[in-house]
């Protein structure tokens, strides 16, 4: 507190006693200036505890996210429920108490692609070109495009926002002054449908009637929020913003289907490209050794099944396996190529070309037991169950492997060279 005190002038001047001076405060971290409370005056950055400290920075994320108070819950009741009042909100200046555009839409994408991993849809885009005789590629080939598919989303959806944005401007001209305007509305739109998209998600788990009336409801939702959203934002009739919005979602799916195709073919077929290059590399090999050239047979054999073991993460497939265990065999790597041969079985079990080469790694390894069971296995495979192969000289390959399979049956015990390619 503060006193009226005299001097040696006579004159009065305050006094503080040092127990009831006023608090200075300590610099803020954030701007530098004085924070004697709990916010500092001039940022608005809370000072009363360590952000460091686990319990503030769990506090300081329920604070935003689960409060009644937070922006978070207004802002996704907002956008579920009052089509386009964020759009108005943002452009009339009221913006502190929602989330910003842009983070509401990276919000929604992060609900959107975390539920695409929990819940896997099922789908694929074809990719020409890449026919394929066999079920297991066709199937590793669709395991590929999915997972270019899953590259690809976040990209070609954050990139169709600017092209949602110009589909409005041209649709609704004169309704917005700038085309930043139009940008904040297609976040807005495209935030809404990836949160209505959460719901595809339920589908696996529905019966077919319900799963019916989901699928009508979530494209009648799509369809009227962009409607009611236009609307509110633009301003005109009921008719028109329906209609133009319609015609708005139909250019945009269509381009959004194009751009992901593409883009899925882009990334695929890389892949795709590369089996195609080191096949070529596996049979010219092979004819060569069937030609009786085998100069440095061992290193070409590693470098072969080198480069197909850099396709396993990108495409893999019981040939894919077999060839590469193939060709460790021929470099003497017999322990990998067995480990390689049993580990395909277990994905594919029975598939003969890697019975044929499991048999032989057994051989090699000197496991007779192990080969006799790998080569009865093959022996008693009916011709009718074996697959057309990609290369009809898998054929032969076959035949031979299953002619000594029976010789191998017959003397119940392996013996002999091993089937070499």
């Amino acid at each position: 507190m503060t006193r009226l005190g005299g001097d040696s002038t006579g004159g009065n001047q305050p006094v503080h006693d040092g127990q009831d001076a006023p608090e200075i405060g300590t610099p803020c971290p954030n701007c530098g200036a004085h924070a004697p409370g709990l916010f500092c005056p001039a940022c608005g950055q809370r000072t009363d505890a360590d952000p460091r400290s686990l319990a503030f920075w769990l506090r300081d994320v329920l604070d935003e996210t689960v409060s009644v108070n937070g922006r978070l819950p207004r802002t996704l009741g907002a956008l579920a429920f009052r089509p386009g009042h964020l759009t108005v909100e943002w452009r009339e200046g009221r913006r502190a108490r929602w989330l910003a555009p842009f983070r509401l839409y990276l919000l929604s994408s992060l609900l959107f692609f975390t539920g695409s991993v929990v819940f896997p849809m099922a789908g694929s885009f074809s990719v020409s070109g890449t026919p394929s005789a066999d079920l297991a590629m066709r199937d590793a080939v669709r395991s590929g495009q999915e997972a270019a598919l899953g590259l690809v989303a976040p990209q070609v959806l954050i990139l169709a926002v600017p092209f949602l944005a110009l589909l409005l401007r041209v649709a609704f001209w004169g309704r917005g002054r700038f085309f930043v305007e139009h940008l904040v509305h297609a976040l807005h739109v495209q935030s809404f449908w990836l949160v209505l998209l959460l719901l595809s998600f339920l589908a696996p788990l529905l019966p077919q009637p319900l799963l019916l009336a989901l699928a009508a409801f979530v494209q009648v939702a799509l369809w009227g929020y962009a409607g009611l959203s236009a609307r509110r934002v633009y301003g005109v009739g009921r008719v028109r913003a329906f209609a133009t919005s319609a015609v708005v979602l139909v250019v945009y799916t269509s381009a959004l289907l194009v751009g992901f195709a593409g883009a899925v073919t882009a990334v695929a077929t890389e892949p795709m490209e590369a089996v195609d290059r080191v096949e070529a590399r596996y049979w010219v090999a092979r004819d060569r050794w069937a030609s009786g050239d085998t100069v440095n047979q061992a290193g070409v054999g590693l470098s072969i099944a080198t480069e197909y073991r850099r396709l396993e993460t990108h495409l893999w497939s019981p040939e894919v396996a077999a060839h590469t265990a193939e060709m460790l065999l021929v470099g003497d790597s017999v322990r990998d190529a067995r480990t390689v041969a049993e580990q395909g079985l277990v994905a594919s079990p029975g598939h003969p070309l890697l019975l044929r080469i499991a048999g032989w790694a057994a051989l090699e390894s000197g496991d007779d037991a192990a080969a006799l069971r790998f080569y009865t296995r093959l022996g008693a495979m009916d011709a009718g169950t074996f697959e057309p192969r990609p290369d009809p000289r898998h054929d032969q390959d076959l035949r031979d492997a299953r002619a000594r399979a029976d010789s191998l049956i017959r003397s119940d015990s392996p013996g002999g060279d091993p089937p070499r390619p």
